[in-house]
């Protein structure tokens, strides 16, 4: 899909690639380069992608508002959850929703916090393995979470796709290496 999050997650791993393959001083260049590109952008991602008036902007704000609401009225959800396939009253769309694409706050919806906060250790757990094997799928899969926390990956057959590769990939022998 075309998200803003999946195409910034597509420009951000190949700087990435670019940025281990090349020496400290092609870093350091990498590194200033990135910093100027950041400060002159930032005040157009402020103005406009993150402005409140844009459409889906609203919609994910009615929805962050709507879960204050629904915990603030309901605080034993917000340590227990509700279940899988509850719904609540969102105002980001005015009517009843089981799934925003606020993902984690979902999570919590569903499950409780507690059973959220232990879901997602699971979930980043295996990165560091995965790092000391290839560092360049250690970082793509962390931004994978982050981009499924913005976006209804994470709780679908893709995102548990993703979290079985991380752990095949973090437990599964190397070929290569000797016994």
């Amino acid at each position: 899909s075309g998200t803003r999050a999946n195409m910034f997650a597509a420009l951000l791993i190949p700087l990435y690639y670019l940025y281990i393959i090349n020496s400290y001083r092609i870093r350091i260049y990498l590194f200033v380069l990135a910093i100027v590109f950041i400060t002159l952008t930032m005040n157009f991602v402020l103005t406009n992608l993150l402005s409140s008036s844009e459409f889906s902007n609203s919609v994910k704000l009615g929805h962050f508002y709507s879960y204050i609401e629904y915990f603030k009225n309901n605080p034993l959800f917000f340590f227990f959850g509700s279940g899988a396939g509850s719904y609540f009253y969102s105002h980001g769309v005015s009517d009843y929703v089981l799934n925003t694409e606020l993902v984690f706050l979902d999570l919590i919806r569903y499950i409780g916090i507690i059973n959220t906060v232990l879901f997602y250790i699971v979930i980043l757990y295996p990165i560091r393995k995965i790092y000391y094997k290839s560092n360049i799928i250690a970082f793509s899969y962390f931004i994978y979470i982050i981009v499924a926390m913005t976006n209804p990956l994470l709780i679908s057959s893709t995102g548990f796709l993703a979290i079985s590769f991380a752990y095949l990939f973090a437990y599964s022998k190397d070929k290569n290496a000797p016994n």
